[in-house]
């Protein structure tokens, strides 16, 4: 996730970028993109890759949190593209404007718990993902084309977050390894190589862009830094388009494999933590030296056991999408 000292690790240990790996037929699509932010380096003995590829799941929740805090009058974090404000209370304001605190059928799957938050609601990820999904991003379009709808913001000021929601779910479907185009997994092919490394690029090209015009106010004192992501927040989206652009170029364009990306966002930390609290009933938040040294031992086991089975849950295929069922 974007905690500091993860971030200072991942800094103090990358050597390599990744466009140092990539074609300049590729890169020079995107001018606005920095290539050269480092999150590779090489394992000495081995000579393989290490990657730093931050969490799909807990970066969405980073982003709706910076949300939330936009729409606080006591935060300094105050989200803006150019003079477009981009917060939670805005995404209320048009679901209310659209019935959504009506009992009639709604489009969209918000409520009061995506907006009046606390702290284990922050935590919940799903709710952060319907909050940038696309449903959200019809129910907007559809009060802004309403003449009869009305909300404080002003309809023409949304445009700049209805960008952000499509991008948001448009990253989330990928890195799920979802297709809005098809019932079934959505893997990285060579087949549909270049076409994902182009989405994924597209994605990080606009986040790349909005950046750049805030750089540009912040020099003209138009803007300060919190009218942006914190740095940790913006390395992380860097990190985790630029990471899967690399999966795409070094094992399917460069070894032919077929990949599925979301075994790619499995939180190996947290499921390992899980584990190891199993093993002593889970009964322990806060396991001690002797509890976790058993628990370790024993929890790695299990993960080895199953790791080659599935990734982030039981119905996800493994690594190299193998059509076995087990």
């Amino acid at each position: 996730d974007a905690a500091g000292e993860n971030m200072s690790v991942f800094k103090s240990l990358a050597t390599h970028s990744v466009g140092e790996f990539l074609p300049e037929s590729l890169t020079s699509l995107f001018p606005d993109i920095d290539f050269s932010e480092k999150n590779l380096m090489i394992n000495q003995l081995s000579d393989s890759f290490v990657m730093f590829l931050p969490d799909m799941p807990h970066l969405v929740k980073n982003i709706v949190t910076a949300l939330e805090k936009s729409s606080k009058k006591n935060s300094k974090r105050d989200l803006r593209y150019g003079n477009d404000p981009i917060n939670l209370n805005a995404i209320y304001a048009m679901w209310v404007a659209t019935g959504g605190l009506t009992f009639q059928q709604s489009h969209t799957k918000l409520s009061m718990a995506h907006f009046f938050k606390d702290a284990y609601s922050r935590m919940r990820v799903n709710l952060a993902v319907q909050v940038l999904s696309q449903s959200v991003v019809q129910m907007i379009k559809k009060g802004v084309a309403d003449e009869n709808i009305e909300v404080p913001l002003g309809k023409h000021r949304y445009c700049r977050l209805i960008e952000l929601a499509e991008n948001v779910d448009k990253l989330v479907a990928i890195c799920n390894g979802r297709s809005k185009n098809s019932t079934g997994r959505d893997v990285f092919t060579p087949d549909n190589a270049e076409t994902k490394q182009i989405e994924l690029l597209a994605i990080l090209g606009w986040f790349s862009e909005w950046k750049k015009v805030h750089s540009d106010r912040v020099s003209k004192d138009f803007d300060t830094e919190f009218h942006f992501f914190a740095n940790e927040t913006w390395r992380n989206i860097q990190w985790l388009i630029l990471g899967h652009v690399f999966l795409i170029q070094f094992w399917v364009k460069g070894k032919g494999f077929s990949f599925n990306p979301r075994v790619a966002n499995t939180d190996c930390i947290e499921h390992h933590f899980g584990n190891g609290r199993q093993m002593t009933a889970g009964s322990h938040n806060s396991l001690t030296a002797m509890q976790w040294n058993y628990a370790d031992s024993k929890g790695g086991r299990l993960k080895e056991a199953r790791r080659a089975l599935k990734g982030n849950n039981a119905m996800a295929p493994t690594a190299f999408a193998r059509k076995q069922k087990f």
